[in-house]
C-alpha cells in the first residue's frame, strides 16, 4: 500500500508565547512590528520585568521595566520600577519622563499619558512623521474545518490549514503561540513515500511544488510509470517482477504437488 506522509518544519521562532522567557501573553502584546516580551527578574525570581523585541527578535532598549504599554505612534509606555511612565522609541531610548506620574499613579487615567504623548509628537512632527505606522499585511491567515493555514496577497498557499491559531500583524506572524516574522519565515516541507519495503524522501521550499510533486507521484504510480523518481520506479520494478516470479513459483509448487499427489493415487492401484 503506498503511504504519502508530510512533515512542514517552520524553523526556530523568534520567541514562544507565556514562557518564562518569551512573549506576552494575548495579541494586544503585538503592535506596529513589535511585541512585548517578559521574563523572570534575575536579581528577583519571584519578580517579573518586561520589554520589547522587534519583528526581527531585537531587544528595544532592554527587558527591565515593571510593566509596558503597546506601541502606538512609534512610542510605548513604559514604567520603571517606581510607577513612573517612561515614552519608549523603537530605538529602545527614553524619550520623556511623564510629568503626571503622581496623578497617574493615583487614578490609573490613560487619558493623562495619551495627551502627553500627543503633546510629544506635535513638538517632534519629524519624529511623527518618519514613524507614522502603515499596517501592510502581505500575508493573511485563512481558516478551513477549524483550523489555520497562511496565504499570501495573491492567494498562494504559503501553509495549509494544519494549524490551531494563526494571527497576523503586520511583519509579524503568531502560529500556534511561536512568533515569527513573515520577512523570516522560510518553511521548509518534507515528503515521505513508503510502499511495500521501500522509502524515500524529498524536500521542498515551497507547498505548491510539494502539492504537484505528490499529484503527479500518485497519477504516475497509478500508471506504473514513475518519472518523477527515477530510483523509485527501479526499485519498484523489482518488486513487481520480485511478485510475479513469487506467484509463478507458487503455483508451480502447487502443481508440483497435486501432480505428485495424482502419481502416487495411481501407483497405489496398481
Amino acid at each position: 500500500m503506498l503511504d504519502i506522509k508530510t512533515n512542514i518544519n517552520l524553523g526556530k521562532p523568534i520567541c514562544v508565547i507565556g514562557t518564562a522567557d518569551g512573549a506576552y501573553p494575548g495579541k494586544t502584546f503585538i503592535s506596529e512590528n513589535t511585541f512585548a516580551v517578559f521574563r523572570y527578574d534575575p536579581n528577583n525570581y519571584y519578580k517579573t520585568i518586561y520589554g520589547f523585541r522587534s519583528s526581527t527578535g531585537k531587544e528595544l532598549g532592554g527587558i527591565k521595566y515593571t510593566d509596558v504599554m503597546p506601541f502606538k505612534d512609534g512610542l510605548a509606555w513604559v514604567f520603571n520600577e517606581n510607577g513612573t511612565p517612561i515614552l519608549l522609541n523603537k530605538k529602545g531610548k527614553e524619550v520623556l519622563n511623564s510629568k503626571n506620574a503622581l496623578e497617574y499613579g493615583m487614578t490609573k487615567d490613560l487619558k493623562l499619558l495619551e495627551k502627553e504623548k500627543k503633546e510629544y509628537l506635535k513638538n517632534h512632527k519629524s519624529y511623527a512623521k518618519k514613524n507614522k505606522f502603515e499596517d501592510e499585511e502581505v500575508v493573511y491567515a485563512f481558516k478551513n474545518k477549524k483550523k489555520y493555514g497562511l496565504k499570501e496577497q495573491n492567494g498562494t498557499t504559503i501553509l495549509p490549514a494544519e494549524y490551531n491559531d494563526i494571527y497576523v500583524n503586520g511583519d509579524i506572524v503568531v502560529i500556534d503561540d511561536a512568533i515569527y516574522s513573515v520577512s523570516g519565515l522560510k518553511p521548509s516541507y518534507e515528503v515521505t513515500i513508503s510502499y511495500e519495503d521501500l522509502s524515500v524522501i524529498e524536500v521542498f521550499n515551497n507547498y505548491c511544488d510539494m502539492k504537484n510533486y505528490i499529484s503527479k507521484f500518485k497519477k504516475e504510480f497509478e500508471h506504473n510509470l514513475l518519472l518523477v523518481h527515477e530510483e523509485f520506479e527501479k526499485a519498484l520494478k523489482a518488486i513487481t517482477e520480485k511478485q510475479k516470479r513469487d506467484v509463478t513459483k507458487f503455483f508451480y509448487d502447487a502443481d508440483k504437488k497435486v501432480q505428485s499427489e495424482v502419481f502416487k493415487h495411481k501407483k497405489s492401484k496398481k
